[in-house]
């Protein structure tokens, strides 16, 4: 790995610390790793280092008031020959420094918020992908340099993966969540992708990037044919960049449950754009895009099968898949319209295109969306203020957005 150069300030200019002033007293043997560490720089023990072990490796506080000692070298930090075993590390207030090396071999520590005491980082610091996160705004930092410094912003800033906030208690890097599409009519109707599932995200205060392949009655296997032209643009897609984080797949109408022979060509659709997406994406998550039954479905018009029945087929068939392919999990847009479907009795074509009774109408394809929405971002959609394009009440889009939460959240998911 390469060292990272200098670390300048975060505040003042950097303090170069010396090793040769500093001392550290072992309270816990020489060979131990495991206790409290006295890093400060006039061996006072006014800065503490305190390494417990935990299930898989170790954790490190650092916490006091004062300067850290400085090393000559990474070697040199007690806690070096358990460092790629830390895993998770924790700077009090108080702290006013990271001396030089102090943090340098802290390879598995992906990230570390920075108290407001903190004025200093010295000459190799911290590990150069160590993602540094400040209370402060940029305004309130200067003099920074080289540094993953990672600014408080709870507002969406206009730029990702530069600013953080806090999730709860967890800070969080502000980044987009990249989502592509890869799908029939019933993705691109009422331009789900983009017009529906990308405007509830960014009203859930997410920063949202989408893209969707999709053309009528296509099914996996085609999209996943390098010699289709849709299967063609999927590969360009996938090339185009390598860090989706979902891939969400959705199959033609009723394939899944036709008969056998259908079904195992849908399950190798999965299987080959998996291998595509697998070997094109750093860490893409491939969901599922399960389906809804409806009036005009062969079997349901002949009474030989009900909507909510076909519904049920649908999500188990997809459910098959995902655990025959080994994917990342399904999400139950088919169960979320047989739930409304049964709960509203008096409105059985509420959630459909009327002109073909089997596409989905505006109030669908929202629907359908607060699904994703709900399980990509593993949030609450009843928290989006985004309500449609006035097609929608908003007590249609609330009621929405409760079935989708109940869906992917409630008792009976």
């Amino acid at each position: 790995m390469k060292k990272s150069k200098i670390l300048r300030s975060l505040f003042i200019p950097v303090i170069v610390l010396s090793a040769s002033s500093c001392a550290i007293a072992m309270d816990m043997g020489k060979n131990s790793f495991v206790g409290d560490f006295d890093i400060s720089a006039k061996g006072d023990k006014s800065v503490i280092a305190k390494v417990e072990k935990v299930k898989g490796g170790y954790n490190m506080t650092i916490s006091g008031s004062g300067r850290t000692m400085a090393y000559e070298s990474e070697e040199e930090v007690p806690w070096y020959t358990i460092s790629k075993r830390i895993h998770g590390l924790s700077i009090q207030d108080g702290v006013q420094t990271i001396g030089n090396n102090l943090l340098a071999s802290l390879e598995k520590v992906s990230q570390v918020v920075l108290p407001n005491s903190l004025v200093a980082i010295g000459r190799n610091g911290v590990n150069p992908e160590l993602k540094l996160l400040t209370k402060l705004s940029a305004e309130q930092i200067t003099n920074v340099s080289e540094a993953q410094v990672y600014y408080y912003q709870e507002t969406k800033p206009e730029i990702p993966d530069r600013y953080r906030r806090y999730k709860g208690d967890v800070a969080t890097v502000w980044s987009q969540v990249k989502v592509l599409f890869i799908g029939n009519s019933f993705t691109y109707y009422n331009d789900m992708p983009n017009a529906l599932f990308k405007n509830l995200g960014e009203q859930m205060n997410e920063m949202m990037l989408v893209t969707a392949v999709t053309e009528g009655s296509y099914t996996l296997a085609k999209f996943a044919d390098s010699k289709d032209p849709k299967g063609l643009i999927v590969d360009q897609t996938l090339a185009s960049r390598k860090d989706y984080d979902y891939v969400i797949l959705q199959e033609q109408s009723s394939q899944p449950i036709d008969s056998e022979t259908s079904y195992k060509a849908f399950q190798k659709g999965v299987a080959d754009l998996k291998t595509k997406i697998n070997e094109t994406q750093d860490h893409a998550k491939i969901r599922l895009y399960a389906t809804w039954g409806f009036a005009a479905y062969d079997k349901v018009s002949k009474g030989e099968m009900t909507i909510p029945q076909m519904a049920d087929e649908l999500h188990a068939a997809y459910s098959k898949a995902n655990q025959e392919a080994a994917v990342d999990g399904v999400h139950p847009v088919g169960l979320a319209f047989k739930s409304y479907f049964e709960a509203h009795t008096d409105k059985p074509n509420y959630l459909y295109n009327t002109s073909d009774m089997r596409h989905p109408s505006y109030a669908g394809s929202y629907l359908a969306a607060c699904v994703h929405i709900a399980s990509v971002l593993d949030a609450d959609p009843r928290t989006s203020t985004f309500y449609g394009d006035g097609t929608l009440t908003e007590t249609e889009a609330k009621a929405l957005q409760e079935v989708a939460y109940q869906t992917v959240f409630g008792e009976n998911k």
